[in-house]
C-alpha cells in the first residue's frame, strides 16, 4: 500500500505579478511544450518587441537568462505560497 500524501496546495495564478505572468507565458509554457532553454532564448532574442518589459534592451539573451527567469518565477510562487508571519 502506498503512503498517504497530502494534495499539493492550489496556486492562485491570478496573484502572480505582471512580470511573473509574462515569464509564465513566454518561458514556462514553451518549456512545457518541449522547447529547450536555448530555443526559447533564440525566440526571445530574435523578437524583443512584444516582451520588451521582460527582456533586457541590449545584450544577448541566452539559456542562462532563460534559466534565471524560471528561478525568478519559482521564487515568486514560493513567496506567494509561504504563510504570512
Amino acid at each position: 500500500m502506498l503512503p498517504s500524501m497530502a494534495a499539493p496546495p492550489e496556486i492562485a495564478w491570478e496573484r502572480l505579478s505582471p512580470r511573473g505572468k509574462e515569464i509564465m507565458r513566454q518561458v514556462v509554457l514553451r518549456l512545457a511544450a518541449g522547447y529547450t532553454y536555448t530555443e526559447i532564448a533564440q525566440i526571445l532574442d530574435r523578437d524583443r518587441t512584444p516582451f520588451k518589459h521582460l527582456v533586457p534592451p541590449v545584450g544577448r539573451i541566452d539559456k542562462s537568462w532563460v534559466s534565471t527567469r524560471t528561478r525568478e518565477l519559482k521564487r515568486e510562487i514560493e513567496d506567494m505560497m509561504s504563510p504570512v508571519a
